[in-house]
């Protein structure tokens, strides 16, 4: 590369350059013994690549100041992946005994089937990392300019809902791409989903790629989507309308993210993901380039059906394919899934289930293989954890990212609001028929996924009639995927006061609930509202002109 065009490259890349993320690991272990102040600055920013973030100080977030904040105690974030969400009682009780051990019983599921410890000291690091390698879970590639956790249906295999089992493709996926330093170097973090189920859960739409089965003339496939994404400049995925076999997955994905690594914007780090070569070359272009490095033409595809129901929770009790045997799908508290927690539902899973649990990208926990005799006591026994399998529509449809308390970059704190805002709506609502998505996320950049929601609260900073600067959300409206996919609007033309949130939002709700169809959608329901009627319920003024995603 010229070395004025290097010049304008961001100090991300020329930290890449001099070193590969994935060479990082044996000095996480040397740091271990020498302390957190002997880190090297490039060598804290590659901690990402084994899914290690420092997390934002106690002081800071105790201030409650809005904004992001640079500040740490030296405590870490550490993110443990489960591809498919797939994990195993022995693997989900030595993640619940680390966090009790060194995490202050900490953890979050988030809504990329991983689990987050927190309060993870350097030294303690090389333990923490040893025993998650002992029972078969990765770190690798958690984090980073790199490909994330595969997504899938939680209950592939177990339920009858499905064209393809993805879990084998998932798992040549991972075999694939983690640990590989040709992929290790990418402009920015690539996501990817495999959808098996007909409700297609697994959010294809909103993937860097997303791979979505369908049958055509006979044969089962994936057809192919990308470019999808959220937060600012949030796209919708595109299809390739090229059919691939499960065998020949792998190989295409290679050649999507080659052309990612090689022509991907890297100068720009706002533009360095796929949606913007594929906004730039178009489908057709993209499609050619696949098809020249493979050697060999794709065959077409054919869209998929529309979906039973792309926002489906998993929770509850529901038979599986097999006889008698029954999954139960347990809710945690906005996503908190603590060390003790953890080790009850392992043992839960042990004592009655098959020993094998599941992730939800709705950051909630299956417990599968129950059978019929064992059923309600399974299901009071995660109750008396706090992990009801029953639960108001407002428990079952609160998400939020980790916010304020301890990510760096949020501008509000997201899980105890979420907390509140349960309660409040449980105690001043009662309860409403059908599905209702509400995503909280402390920032603009949709970790909780806050676009495509019923109702979506995205963190910004909102101003009191005195000037003060305050933790606010801004509100977006009627986010959706399967048919008619669109992103929630962004209705209100300033953020609320968070302290005011729960009330805007209660007052929606109760609209929703008077006025609806027996059979009606929030989205349906929100399509037919003029923007004005909407900010009006929330009880501030309307946006000024639509907004395609939150900037």
């Amino acid at each position: 590369m010229p070395a004025d065009a290097a010049a304008k490259l961001p100090e991300i890349e020329h930290i890449k350059a001099r070193k590969d993320g994935l060479d990082v690991l044996a000095d996480i272990y040397r740091y271990a013994e020498l302390g957190f102040d002997a880190i090297e600055p490039d060598d804290l920013t590659l901690f990402r690549w084994y899914g290690i973030y420092t997390q934002r100080s106690e002081q800071s977030a105790a201030s409650g100041n809005p904004g992001p904040s640079d500040e740490t105690d030296g405590f870490f974030m550490l993110r443990v992946k489960f591809p498919n969400g797939i994990v195993t009682s022995e693997q989900l009780r030595t993640v619940g005994r680390l966090a009790e051990r060194y995490g202050r019983g900490m953890g979050d599921i988030t809504t990329r089937q991983n689990i987050q410890l927190h309060w993870l000291r350097i030294q303690d690091l090389p333990v923490v990392l040893d025993e998650l390698n002992a029972v078969g879970l990765s770190f690798t590639q958690a984090c980073g300019d790199v490909w994330r956790n595969v997504v899938g249906c939680p209950l592939a295999g177990v339920d009858g809902h499905e064209l393809l089992d993805s879990r084998p493709v998932i798992a040549e996926l991972e075999r694939t791409f983690v640990g590989d330093k040709r992929f290790s170097n990418l402009p920015r973090k690539f996501k990817v989903s495999v959808s098996g189920c007909l409700h297609r859960c697994a959010q294809h739409e909103i993937n860097d790629i997303g791979l979505v089965a369908v049958e055509r003339e006979g044969v089962l496939g994936y057809d192919v989507w990308v470019g999808g994404g959220l937060g600012a400049s949030a796209r919708m995925g595109r299809r390739l309308d090229a059919l691939v076999r499960p065998e020949e997955a792998a190989a295409v994905c290679a050649a999507i993210t080659e052309i990612y690594r090689d022509e991907g914007n890297r100068t720009k780090r706002t533009r360095a993901r796929i949606k913007f070569l594929v906004d730039e070359w178009g489908v057709e272009r993209l499609r050619a380039e696949v098809e020249r490095k493979l050697g060999r033409e794709l065959p077409t595809s054919v869209a998929p059906a529309d979906p039973i129901d792309p926002h489906r929770d998993h929770l509850g009790i529901h038979p599986q394919v097999e006889p008698g045997l029954y999954y139960l799908g347990a809710t945690t508290l906005r996503g908190r899934f603590t060390g003790e927690q953890m080790i009850a539902a392992a043992d839960i899973a042990d004592r009655f289930g098959s020993g094998e649990l599941r992730c939800t990208n709705r950051q909630n926990i299956i417990v599968l293989g129950v059978s019929d005799a064992d059923v309600e006591e399974a299901a009071a026994s995660l109750a008396d954890v706090g992990l009801p399998t029953r639960a108001s529509t407002f428990r079952r449809g609160i998400i939020s990212c980790t916010g304020m308390e301890f990510c760096k970059l949020a501008i509000v704190e997201t899980k105890e609001r979420a907390r509140e805002l349960i309660e409040h709506l449980e105690r001043r609502v009662g309860d409403v028929a059908g599905s209702l998505r509400i995503n909280l996320n402390g920032c603009p950049n949709a970790c909780a996924q806050y676009q495509v929601a019923d109702i979506g609260l995205q963190g910004g900073i909102a101003r009191l009639p005195d000037g003060d600067r305050v933790q606010g959300f801004i509100l977006h409206i009627g986010g959706r995927l399967g048919a008619g996919a669109g992103f929630g609007r962004r209705v209100a033309s300033k953020a609320i006061p968070a302290d005011d949130a729960r009330y805007a939002v209660e007052r929606i709700v109760r609209a929703y609930a008077a006025e609806r169809p027996s059979d009606g959608t929030f989205a349906a329901w929100a399509q037919g509202q003029s923007d004005r009627r909407l900010a009006a319920l929330a009880g501030v003024a309307v946006a000024r002109e639509p907004v395609e995603a939150a900037a």
